[in-house]
């Protein structure tokens, strides 16, 4: 897992692959049930773009964490990278 000093913070891309995995799907069919091409999800999960509401809604759709959990998520990460200049 690409984690940076905190444990609790990492990539979107992390637990949604975990999850992914876990209910045996792979990037086509999380794009059929999100509506979004494999190059979007691809760079939410590379944290390239930073997650939309949309985006999240279409996560909580798919798997059990809610929406504002993958904003979350992704802000801490973006937080946590900003201080180091990473993103």
């Amino acid at each position: 897992m690409n984690q940076i000093n905190n444990p609790n913070v990492f990539p979107i891309g992390d637990k949604v692959i975990e999850l992914m995995v876990a209910k045996g799907m792979d990037l086509d069919d999380l794009s059929k049930k999100t509506g979004l091409a494999n190059e979007s999800l691809a760079s939410f999960f590379m944290s390239k773009e930073p997650v939309t509401q949309f985006f999240a809604d279409e996560l909580a759709k798919v798997f059990s964490p809610p929406a504002d959990y993958w904003i979350n998520l992704d802000r801490a990460y973006r937080n946590k990278h900003k201080r180091v200049n990473l993103v």
